[in-house]
């Protein structure tokens, strides 16, 4: 599932493809060159790429697990997919220390049929800010890293016949699975320290403050939310609100403490931080349509538009209520017996309450 990501998405792409036969791909109305860059993956990949658009603007209904439930069954039903990776734009799989003499494809045609797994995140940080170059590969751009991987929100790898099997559902973020028959969470086997998935959360300050806010929108406007749920935006967006100057450290810390829900001080996180070159995790890969597509929306004007379609959308749920309204004051006119209450008991009861 993917929304104006016209950075990392034929970067994306192009390295899931090294090691996955295909990619199930939902643009999610995007409105900056996304859509033109995938289309013309689209074309080229005979087949790889089976892209899929939303018909009109979501506006800000946040439907990730309805969506990625059906393109997890598409790709098992359809395609007759063996493992299945669920994977935001930003997120590329890596082997890691002697696991790395292997190919990725080879690593994971080894795994088991009869188990699904998880990998831990590995956060990136780009040394800029703001500054990045549409011209090459997009993990090329992030050279600091975590020392040491962060051992919250593993990201799950799906064995379709488990899936089926035990009718599992993943949960919010991809980060886990469960039982929705038994409210039981399945137990992945963790593949970290060998796999991991690097994670380029924030590109810059701007981005970081555009994504936490819509991020805050999305989770609290979402059906269903509670207090407590996605609390970590909520205090990102606290921590924004009162730092209007997002220096690079605080870039950082975001970026390689994940919003701060690690609970690290930015002084623990500078001296977590290693200067890596990203070619010693992932190979030089050509870009055709990144530049020639890109619009460079400013991410508080892609903001704004998101701001726009939830105000349109508010709009949409505030006219249903009065038409809704309207009904039940004419329903009231016509029929005022329904309206009245009576203490009926016995038999009666359950068809008063019908």
């Amino acid at each position: 599932m993917m929304k104006n990501e016209e950075f990392f998405s034929e970067s994306s792409i192009r390295y899931w493809l090294t090691f996955c036969d295909a990619v199930i791909l939902y643009d999610h109305h995007s409105t900056d060159g996304t859509s033109q860059i995938l289309t013309a993956l689209a074309d080229e990949l005979n087949g790889r790429l089976i892209l899929y658009q939303c018909p009109e603007d979501p506006g800000m209904r946040f439907e990730q697990v309805k969506i990625t439930e059906a393109m997890i069954h598409l790709a098992i039903e359809r395609y007759g997919a063996d493992f299945v990776m669920p994977l935001d734009a930003d997120e590329y799989p890596y082997l890691s220390g002697d696991a790395a003499r292997h190919s990725l494809r080879d690593y994971l045609l080894g795994l088991s049929l009869e188990q699904c797994y998880s990998a831990y995140w590995m956060p990136f940080a780009s040394p800029h800010n703001d500054q990045l170059d549409y011209t090459r590969f997009a993990p090329l751009s992030f050279t600091r890293k975590k020392k040491q991987a962060m051992i919250q929100w593993p990201k799950v790898i799906i064995s379709a016949r488990v899936y089926r099997e035990n009718g599992l559902s993943v949960i919010m973020g991809n980060h886990g699975l469960c039982c929705p028959s038994t409210g039981d969470m399945y137990r992945a086997i963790t593949l970290s320290p060998e796999l991991y998935y690097a994670h380029y959360m924030y590109r810059g300050s701007d981005h970081l403050k555009a994504k936490v806010t819509a991020g805050w929108l999305a989770c609290r406007t979402m059906e269903g939310w509670q207090p407590g749920m996605s609390d970590h935006y909520r205090r990102a967006c606290n921590i924004i609100c009162k730092n209007t100057l997002i220096t690079r450290n605080l870039v950082d810390w975001f970026a390689l403490s994940c919003s701060g829900m690690t609970g690290e001080s930015m002084q623990d996180i500078r001296e977590s931080i290693e200067e890596v070159d990203p070619e010693r995790f992932f190979p030089q890969i050509q870009l055709k349509y990144t530049m020639r597509y890109a619009i460079h929306k400013d991410a508080f004007v892609l903001l704004t538009e998101q701001a726009i379609a939830f105000s349109e959308q508010y709009e949409q749920k505030q006219q249903e209520v009065r038409s809704l309204g309207a009904e039940i004051d004419t329903f009231r006119r016509i029929m005022p017996e329904l309206f009245s209450i009576h203490d009926i008991e016995g038999e009666n009861k359950e068809g008063s309450e019908k």
